[in-house]
């Protein structure tokens, strides 16, 4: 697969390719999901035998998609899942980066940040949370993605 620039922020669509699974042949995508430090995601374009919708992204079995997309990529409101089956983040998509209202969660189920999303990154109001979410670390303002005063 073809490497990803570190400076990219959002779902990027490579050409469509078809791989082999059990099997069966496989129409599918790879894409990169780096603002939410996600690497090569495989994205189904028509239904596996398993049932599941072709609108499921995969990123190496750890993370997975679920939600709308527009020329290949997340647009809409969206959920990303941790491969344990916890939710990673609940939320807007917008040309593939989290966008509008939305809540981001740790691998163990923890909320990080329940807010505004803006090109991928916390922007307007929102709330940080500690690591295991007792405290609120931050509530207010955010601009591209740092606190603001």
């Amino acid at each position: 697969m073809r490497s990803v620039p570190k400076n990219s922020q959002f779902l990027q669509p490579w050409k469509p390719l078809m791989i082999r699974v059990f099997g069966l042949l496989i129409l599918a995508m790879a894409v990169s999901v780096p603002a939410l430090g996600l690497g090569p995601v495989i994205v189904r374009l028509l239904p596996d035998p398993g049932g599941l919708p072709p609108d499921t992204y995969y990123q190496d079995r750890n993370l997975r998609y679920t939600g709308p997309l527009k020329k290949g990529v997340a647009e809409g409101k969206g959920l990303l899942f941790w491969d344990s089956g916890q939710i990673a983040y609940e939320g807007g998509f917008k040309s593939g980066r989290p966008e509008g209202k939305g809540v981001q969660f740790d691998v163990n189920g923890f909320r990080i940040y329940a807010g505004e999303f803006q090109r991928g990154k916390y922007h307007g109001t929102g709330t940080l949370y500690s690591k295991d979410a007792q405290f609120v670390l931050y509530e207010g303002g955010f601009e591209n993605g740092q606190p603001s005063p």
